[in-house]
C-alpha cells in the first residue's frame, strides 16, 4: 500500500486499524492527507500511542519526529524541545485470537480420541493399535514422519562495486569494517530484498534495525518491530551509507 509515492506502515489494534503516512499527499480525487496516522473510518491521529509497540511521534512544537517505545504509564517528550507529545489517542494490541479451523481441528482430535479410549475398554487393546494408526493416518500426525529442507550457500566473499572493494562473511552475514555495516540477501520474502545493519543507526533499535533502500523513492527504510518498517527519521546522516545499485543482486547464484 503506498500513498504519494511513499510507502504506508499498516498497524493492527484493538480499537481500530491505523495507516501511517510519512508525507502530506494529495490523492487522485484531490483528497488531502497529512503526514500522521488514519484509522478504517478516515479519522485522523498526529499520534497513536499503542503501550508495547514502536510508534514515529510528532511534535506539535517543534515539529520534530522520533520512533518511541511505548510503555504502560509513560508519557513521552520530544527530543529536541522537551515539549510533552500531544497524544491524539490510545489503543491497545490486539489479544491474540485462535484461529477457528484450528480449533474444530483440535476438538475433532480430542473427540477421535476419547472415541478410542472408549472402544479400547469396550473390544480391548488390539482395537486400540488399530485405530491409534487409524487415527494417525486421518490427521497426518505420524510421529515418524521427516521433513527435510535444502538451504542455499552463501558466497564467502561478494565484490561491492559500489564500494569498490570485497566483503567477507562474518558469521551468517558478510561485513564491510570500514562502513561498519553487515548486510544479507533476505530471500525468505518476496520480492527478495538486500538488508543492511548500519552499527551506529541499527543498534538503536534493539532486537530490530534491520535497514532498506528503496530505489524507487530514494529512501531508507529500518524495521522498528516484527515487519514494521518506517522510513528512517531525519535525525540520521545517510551521506555515508552504500547500497547495493541492483536490489535483486542474487549471492548465491553460481559465479
Amino acid at each position: 500500500m503506498s500513498g504519494g509515492g511513499r510507502t504506508v506502515s499498516r498497524y493492527h489494534m484493538q480499537s481500530h486499524d491505523y495507516d501511517y503516512y510519512p508525507v502530506s499527499w494529495t490523492a487522485p480525487d484531490g483528497r488531502r492527507f497529512e503526514k500522521g496516522y488514519y484509522d478504517e473510518e478516515g479519522n485522523y491521529y498526529r499520534n497513536v500511542f499503542v503501550p508495547g509497540t514502536t510508534l514515529l511521534l510528532s511534535c506539535t512544537y517543534c515539529g520534530n519526529q522520533m520512533l518511541y517505545s511505548c510503555k504502560e504509564g509513560e508519557l513521552p517528550c520530544c527530543s529536541n524541545c522537551g515539549a510533552q507529545f500531544q497524544i491524539d489517542i490510545m489503543d491497545r494490541q490486539p489479544e491474540a485470537r485462535e484461529d477457528s479451523a484450528a480449533s474444530v481441528r483440535r476438538s475433532a482430535k480430542i473427540a477421535v480420541v476419547l472415541l478410542i479410549i472408549f472402544m479400547a475398554m469396550t473390544f480391548g487393546s488390539c482395537a486400540l493399535f488399530v485405530m491409534v494408526g487409524t487415527a494417525i493416518t486421518i490427521f497426518g500426525d505420524s510421529p515418524s514422519r521427516t521433513v527435510t529442507t535444502e538451504t542455499a550457500s552463501r558466497k564467502n566473499s561478494v565484490y561491492v562495486e559500489e564500494i569498490g572493494r570485497t566483503c567477507y562473511l562474518d558469521g551468517e552475514d558478510w561485513y564491510d569494517s570500514e562502513t561498519k555495516c553487515w548486510f544479507w540477501f533476505n530471500d525468505e520474502e518476496t520480492p527478495y530484498q538486500w538488508q543492511y545493519w548500519y552499527e551506529d543507526i541499527s543498534s538503536d533499535y534493539g532486537d530490530y534495525g534491520w535497514m532498506e533502500y528503496s530505489s524507487d523513492e530514494d529512501t531508507w527504510y529500518v524495521e522498528v518491530q516484527d515487519g514494521q518498517w518506517v522510513v528512517l527519521p531525519e535525525i540520521y546522516d545517510t551521506s555515508s551509507l552504500w547500497h547495493f545499485t541492483d536490489e535483486y543482486t542474487d549471492p548465491f547464484a553460481e559465479e
